[in-house]
C-alpha cells in the first residue's frame, strides 16, 4: 500500500524558526491561546502522570513545592525552562519543611 501523498523524503536538516515566528518558552506543549484568555491545562487536576511524583508529593510535599518554585523563578529570570528541572532540595524546600516541621502548618 502506497502513502497517500507520495513517497516520504528524507529530512536533511533540522527545522529552525523563521523570521517573524513567535516562540513562547512558557508554552512548551504549544497549546493554543483561547481568545486572549490563556490556554488549556497540559494535564487534568487529578491526573497522576507520574506515580513517583504523586507519592513524593504525598509524603514530602516540601520537595515538590521547592522544585516547582525554583522552576518558576528560573523561568521568570531567564525566559527559558530550567535545564535542571528545579533540582531536589533548595532553599524553598528547606523553608517549607522547616515551617511544616516546627510549626505544624503547611
Amino acid at each position: 500500500m502506497s502513502a497517500p501523498y507520495g513517497p516520504k523524503q528524507p529530512v536533511l536538516y533540522q527545522p529552525v524558526a523563521s523570521q517573524g515566528m513567535v516562540v513562547n518558552p512558557k508554552n512548551s506543549l504549544n497549546k493554543p491561546d483561547i481568545e486572549g484568555k490563556g490556554r488549556e491545562w497540559s494535564s487534568d487536576l487529578c491526573a497522576c502522570t507520574s506515580v513517583g511524583s504523586c507519592c513524593l508529593a504525598w509524603c514530602l510535599p516540601c520537595i515538590i513545592y521547592g522544585s516547582n518554585r525554583e522552576r518558576l523563578s528560573y523561568l521568570e529570570r531567564n525566559g527559558t525552562p530550567d535545564p535542571d528541572h528545579g533540582g531536589t532540595c533548595n532553599s524553598h524546600c528547606f523553608v517549607y519543611g522547616l515551617i511544616t516541621g516546627c510549626l505544624g502548618i503547611g
